[in-house]
This record gives structure tokens, sequence and C-alpha cells, in this order.
């Protein structure tokens, strides 16, 4: 990460995107958090803010303002008169706003005098009264305490064009801003609000009208908040730049946030610890574009409070809403590739100059060791360790073999890990290889930089998971996996005396940190996030900074030494490539339950995905693609799919009006339903070999029986709601489990092409102990049979990543597949059986 130090520190200012930058047709709002919106130009949100009503949705006029009139004033020069009309919900508003401190940018007194609507709420002796100035991109937001006569104001505008961040580059129209004044009314001399580290560290789960959302109010200037039941898109965590203020009566605190980087909008609410109620105001644009425009109410419930959010007040004019976008600049493919070709392998140190501060001490214990790893999604390497620093390395049956620089560690007793590019002159894909000598287990993670016209330079990672052959070692029966362990948990990583980060592990599949240089918060980031279980105390962490710099930052971590040691990756923002080690020391920051949320007994979750790349490479290197399956319209006896290089959102495309024919034969169930209620099957992620035997036993009909059966469940490791369905599943062959004893499932790990296949063609009758096929050749025997294509074995065998829209393909391949000893196929005997109508199949064969 070279610059990082002087980046960060120059992060008091907004980096944003120039969007010139996005002429190919990239979207520059497009996170794996955020809304995919547009810019929009200042004319339209003027526009579009202009068409709303004047008055928010969600309160009305309020009986204690109704014929009152109210003068406001402050020591800078501002003065509000308000007259709040009897019967209609309309305030007549004459104000002069001049010479706030909190400002920005710097503007000529405003003499304002106009009449609208207004909406209100109110809480104990708080009044929150919203509405939009006409004929303009501002909208206020009146904080009144009625008993004291404090007043505060958050004028929130759009459509003004902000040069004078970091590169002199200009913050979307969308993105709110806003301006604070504190005041009082006259007659008054209340105490006015301060700036406060009260709310620091703590978590809040808020239940109101909008939604559900909880949130960790994290350092002076910074919050991140997770919204619950969110449309497919909306999961993980969010972060925003936030204000706090202490209403100085011991109990009621303001807060803001603006969704810089995600929606844009801005929230501002009063929150009553004591009650732990709240009231507040939203202003924003949505995922159509369209403005939102909201008060709302709501409880909440303190899940915790985590260590170390920074303390001590500070000032906002001089901390205004910027945003971490490191990646201001967007690289061409060319340049990308010219990076990588000029820097070579090796480079950067994270954190600068330091970096050997804390790193976990490297090992030469592998030096003369030669083993192989072999996964369960048929990646195969073979590896010889010539020196401290060198080997030799090729894929299992590959003649040649390539040589590299690799680094190692002993990150727990006989359990290593180590990282090598896979070219060191054009170093896009590098391993990162996990090798537990005790268990004969190993885990890679492969990390890519995908390089396409939109947005190149981001790293695409996936893992592999599957066992060491070496002499000597014997593995056992299960698999490291996917896991929640660390979910809820909150450390302090100190890479050197200047730079420290934190992390907090605030939902199944993402992570968010904050930076601190020098002890000072500054910032904080939300990211994709996969986490991995080696040993009880032993995990993967690792986070991708998607709108960001792009990069995949990974480390293992041992709990229990409190140390990591890590691999960064990726073309950082002021540096044109990156690959290198670090390590940092961990301290505990806390721990968060968060089981109300997600569950005490919830699965480890499918990780993110992250759409596989589409290579660009230079003459003079060209690495094999990545093939994704491409189905065709379902026609007997098999789905058609070519080996071309297709994005995911085209194989989800295809899959999706398979799904749902499956649906409408009740043989398909969705994850959940969409604001038009209807099913959504998240056909872009993989499946558990539980959810996939789940999937198989509805393939037959037989969910409701598999679901009420009784018999003995051989395997010690199924979730309690798959236990009967197991059972069941052993009873009738269609499953055996993944060791000799039968004795463990495996839930969690994600299915493979191969176990799925396995699982259908004994759907169809075919067993192995009737030696009508093996294991290991489960998917030629379904080419046999006519099941599947030979190309579309090829096509999606080649896939690291085997989603649901390929087992949707390959269920949709088995219904119309000749079940064994019978003429008819499997989906005419569900017809038959009455599982499936008539009509039902009909539609589904069109």
């Amino acid at each position: 990460m070279k610059k990082k130090l002087a980046l960060l520190i120059s992060l008091v200012l907004l980096v944003s995107v120039p969007l010139s930058a996005y002429a190919n047709g990239g979207n520059p709002f497009t996170d794996a958090f955020s809304v995919k919106y547009s810019p929009m130009t200042d004319a339209e949100v003027y526009e579009k803010l202009n068409a709303l009503p004047s008055a928010p949705d969600g309160g009305g006029a309020l009986s204690e303002l109704s014929g009152n009139s109210y003068e406001i004033i402050n020591d800078d020069g501002l003065a509000i008169s308000l007259l709040f009309d009897m019967e209609d919900a309309i305030v007549s508003v004459s104000a002069l706003l001049v010479g706030s401190p909190f400002a920005f940018p710097p503007a000529a007194p405003k003499q304002l005098d106009f009449k609208t609507e207004y909406a209100g709420l109110a809480l104990n002796d708080y009044a929150l009264v919203a509405f939009r100035v006409p004929e303009s991109a501002s909208v206020w937001a009146l904080i009144l305490n009625l008993a004291t006569g404090q007043v505060t104001l958050y004028e929130t505008f759009f459509a003004e064009t902000i040069d004078l961040f970091f590169g002199g580059l200009p913050t979307p129209a969308r993105d709110a801003q806003r301006t604070v004044y504190l005041a009082k009314l006259a007659d008054s001399s209340p105490e006015l609000p301060t700036l406060t580290d009260k709310l620091l560290g703590k978590v809040i789960l808020w239940d109101n009208t909008l939604g559900s959302i909880y949130t960790h109010y994290g350092t002076p200037t910074w919050s991140a908040f997770y919204p619950l039941g969110q449309p497919e898109g909306l999961a993980g965590s969010w972060t925003a730049p936030s204000d706090y203020y202490d209403l100085k009566d011991s109990r009621h605190y303001l807060y803001s946030r603006t969704e810089s980087v995600y929606s844009g909008a801005t929230s501002v609410e009063v929150i009553d610890l004591e009650q732990m109620a709240q009231i507040g105001f939203k202003i924003g644009f949505d995922a159509a574009d369209q403005p939102e425009f909201a008060l709302y109410t709501g409880t909440g419930d303190e899940l915790g409070t985590l260590s170390g959010g920074g303390s001590g007040a500070y000032d906002p004019s001089t901390v205004f809403r910027f945003a971490y976008r490191p990646n201001s600049e967007v690289l061409s493919r060319e340049e990308v590739i010219q990076a990588m070709e000029d820097e070579g392998s090796w480079t950067g140190a994270f954190g600068g100059p330091g970096k050997e501060e804390n790193m976990f001490p490297y090992t030469d214990k592998l030096v003369g060791m030669s083993f192989a790893l072999e996964f369960d999604d048929g990646l195969g390497l073979e590896y010889e360790f010539t020196a401290e620093d060198e080997l030799k390395f090729r894929e299992v049956g590959a003649s040649e073999w390539k040589v590299g620089r690799y680094e190692s560690f002993e990150v727990d007793e006989n359990l290593f890990f180590f990282t090598h590019a896979i070219d060191d002159n054009f170093p896009d894909k590098i391993y990162l290889n996990i090798v537990d000598f005790d268990n004969g287990l190993a885990t890679c993670m492969n990390s890519e930089i995908l390089v396409d016209s939109v947005t190149p330079r981001i790293c695409v990672p996936s893992f592999h998971f599957g066992v060491l052959k070496k002499d000597g070692i014997t593995p056992i029966s299960s698999r490291h996996g996917f896991t929640t362990d660390l979910l809820g948990t909150a450390f302090t990583w100190k890479y050197n005396d200047a730079m420290t980060s934190r992390h907090f592990y605030a939902t199944p599949d993402s992570l968010y940190y904050g930076i601190l240089m020098d002890g000072e918060p500054l910032l904080m980031w939300s990211c994709d996030a996969w986490f991995v279980k080696f040993r009880e105390d032993v995990f993967l962490i690792s986070w991708l900074e998607t709108f960001g710099s792009g990069q995949n930052d990974t480390k293992i971590f041992n709990r229990e030494m409190m140390h990591d040691a890590g691999v960064c990756f990726g073309i950082p923002d002021g540096a044109p490539f990156e690959y290198n080690t670090f390590g940092s020391k961990a301290s505990d920051a806390g721990q968060i339950d968060v089981s109300s949320i997600y569950g005490k007994d919830e699965p480890a979750p499918e990780p993110p995905v992250v759409n596989p790349p589409t290579y660009y490479a230079p003459s003079t290197y060209t690495p094999a693609p990545v093939a994704t399956a491409t189905p065709k319209p379902i026609a007997p006896p098999s789905v058609s799919i070519t080996s071309s290089n297709v994005s995911l959102d085209e194989l989800v495309k295809t899959a999706q009006p398979i799904a749902e024919a499956l649906n409408n034969m009740k043989l398909l169930y969705g994850t959940g339903t969409d604001s038009n209620g209807k099913p959504v099957y998240q056909l872009e992620k993989t499946l558990t070999r539980m959810e996939a035997l789940a999937f198989v036993l509805r393939l037959q009909g037989l969910e409701a029986e598999a679901t009420a059966f009784s018999g003995a469940n051989p395997f010690t490791d199924t979730p309690d709601w798959g236990k009967s369905l197991a059972a069941f599943a052993y009873s009738k062959g269609i499953t055996f489990g993944v060791n000799d004893a039968h004795s463990l499932f495996d839930p969690n790990s994600p299915i493979t092409y191969q176990q799925f296949t396995a699982f259908l063609l004994r759907v169809l009758g075919y067993q192995e102990n009737s030696g009508d096929f093996k294991y290991e050749d489960a998917l030629k025997k379904a080419v046999d049979i006519k099941m599947y294509s030979e190309t579309e074995v090829g096509a999606i065998n080649r896939s690291s990543i085997y989603r649901r829209a390929q087992a949707v393909l390959s269920m949709a391949d088995s219904l119309v597949t000749t079940k064994k000893g019978s003429e008819k196929r499997l989906l005419d005997l569900l017809v038959d059986s009455g599982i499936v109508t008539k009509e039902a199949a009909s539609a589904f064969l069109k």
C-alpha cells in the first residue's frame, strides 16, 4: 500500500470520482453495499426536489406549535422568524442566514421570505419540524426544545458544485451537504448543543417506520449502519460521515449521517437514550433516482458498546462531508496491465516504513518439502520449496513447472500460510494457501485483478477447500469452511507506532474498518468480507474494497496469539501495483451479541459474489480464461451450454425463467420475496451441501415426507432444521456423507458441480453400490445418460464456483432425463404421481 500514510492524512478533504472517467458506460456509484444510481446533474436534482410536496411524509401539524410565532437567533447573525398557522400545517418563514461557523462552502448572507407546508414529530420536549424551501434545492430540519428554547437547524442542500476537495474533483450533485446552525429562541437562555463523544462505541438496533437498522456510533466523525430486511443488493455494512450533539439534558442527543458514496441521503435523528426512542428526518434519492422525503419514529435496543471509538469532540467546520474514495482515478485496462508488468510481483510495504515492526515471523520450515494440494472443485496444485523464498509449482497434470517467489508463515503449530503469484512478470493472479499438516487439510484462496473496460483494477477472490497430499499424512474427512464464529467481534490491529485500524465483523458477509493515524480516527469504510475457520482459534479474514481502491486484503488471524499474517493485493490510488505481506498485533475492542438479528444457530453464509473477470492480456502473456456456463432454453434431452466467457448477470438472467418454471411446479422455492411479493431465488449465490440436499428432495416432491421422517440420522454435524432431511436422504441412498463411516455430512460447505450431479444421478435411480457409476465419474455418467452435454460439463467444470443458477439448470436437465429402469422422464413420473400438474409441466417444457 504505497503512499497510504500520506493518502490517509490527505483525506480530511473529499476524494470523489471524475464523471468523465466513466465514458465507457461504467457506473461510478455502484458498490457492494450501495444503491445503483446515476450521479444526476444539478438541474436534474433541482427539478426532482421541486416536484416534491413541501412537507415530508410521516408527520403532520403539531398542536404544540399551532398559532405560535418564534424568533430564532444566534451570536453569528442568524435571525429566523417562524409563524405556524393554527388550522393548516403551514409555516411562514423570514430568515437571514449569515455567519454560521459550520457553513460550507462559504456563502454570502441569504435573506429568505416564504410560506410553505411543514410536517413535524414530537419526542418529550422536542419538536422536529421539516419542510422544503420553495424553488430551491434546500430542505430544513428544525429541532426545537419548547421547554428551554434551544434550537438546532439543519439546512440540507443539493445541486451545489463543490470543487474544493482533494484533487479538485467535484462531489456528485445528489450527495447531500449540510450546514448546522446552533441557536435559541429569543428571550430564552438555554445551554446550546455541543459536539459530544457520549454516543461513541454504542451499538443500537433501531426498529423505525422506515425499517430496521442497527447502528454503530463508531468515531467522532463517522458511524456505521446495517439495514436489515433490505432487497437483494442492499445487504451488508454501510458507513457514513456523521455528527453527534449533546442536547444538554443528560438523555437526548442529536445524530446525523450522510450516506456519501452510497445513496447520498442525509438523516437527522433526536435520540432519547433513557426511553430508547427516536424521531428522525431523511432526505435523499432512492434506487430509481427518485427523492425520498420522510419523517420517522422508532424504538431501540442497545446491543452493547465497543471500545476505542476515539475520544474528544471535534470542530465540524474543519471536517466536512468527506468520503473515503481512494479510487479517484479509473485506469484503462492497458494501464492496469502496464502497471503490473512494470512493477513485477512483490512490491510496497503495508503501512509504509516500519512494516516489520509487528510482522508475524517468517518461516523456512517448508524448504525442502514437496507436496500436492487437491481441492474438491477439481483444482490441484503441486509444490516443491527450493529455498526460503523460492518455490516451484504447477497444476496437477501439467508437465511444466513454474518458478516464483513466495513468503510463508507458521500461523499455528503445523499450520502454514504461504502466498505466491502465478506469474512474477504479470502478477494479475495470486494464490494464498493454508496447509494443515496435523489434519491433512488445505484451503486455497486465489485473488485476481479484474481487467475489463468498465471497472479495471478491482480484485476477484475465490475459495477452494480440499486436502494435503503428502506421504505419511492422512487427511481427516471434514474440510475448512466459512464461519460465523467472529460475528459481532471487534479488534484493534496495530501495524506500527503510527498506524492502527479497528475492525468490526458486523454481519455474516461484511466488515467495516476504521483507520487511526497517531491515535486520531480519520475515517471508516465498509467492505465485502469472507470468514473461514481453520482451527478453534485460527481464522481467515478477507475483505474487498469494492468501490474504494479495489484491493483485496487477507489476513490469517491466530486469536489465541492475538497476531496475524496477511497479504495486500491490488492497485491502490497513488501507486501502480501492490503485492506484499503484512502483520499486526491485535487487541480486543469488544463483542456485541447480534443473535437477536442473525439468530444464534444461523449457519455460515454464502460468501459475497463478485463477478468473474474478463481477461485482456498483453501479447506476451495469455492466461487461460475462466469459463462460465451459458445456458440455452430447455429442450429435451439436455440443456446445451457453450463454453464462451459470459458474465454472471447473463447467466442469472438466463436461469431466472427456468427457476420461475420450477417454482410454478412447486419444485423450487425462493429465499424470500421482493417488494411485489414475488419469489427471490438469489441465483448468483452458491449453495451449501445442506441447502442442495433440500433442493433435490423438493425436486422429487419428497420434502414433506423427509421433514416428517423419524428414522435415525447417521450424521453428527447436520443442523437441527436439516436432521430429518439428511436421515431421509441417507435412507433413500441419495447421500452417504463425506467420510467412510457415513457420520459426517459437512452441511455448510459449498456444493460442487460433481456433488450435486451425484445427488441427481441417485434421484434418477443410479447408484454406486450397484455399479451404475463411480462418484469420481459422476459428470461422465451424466453425459453418458444424456443428462448433460459434454460442452456443458466442460464449461461449468472449469468454473471454480458452482452457483444456484447452475444448480437450477442441472435440475432442469434431470427433469427431462429418463429415469433408470423406466421409459419415462423424471418429469413424466412426477406428473403421473400428481406431484406436478400437466399444465405446469407443459409450461415448463415450452
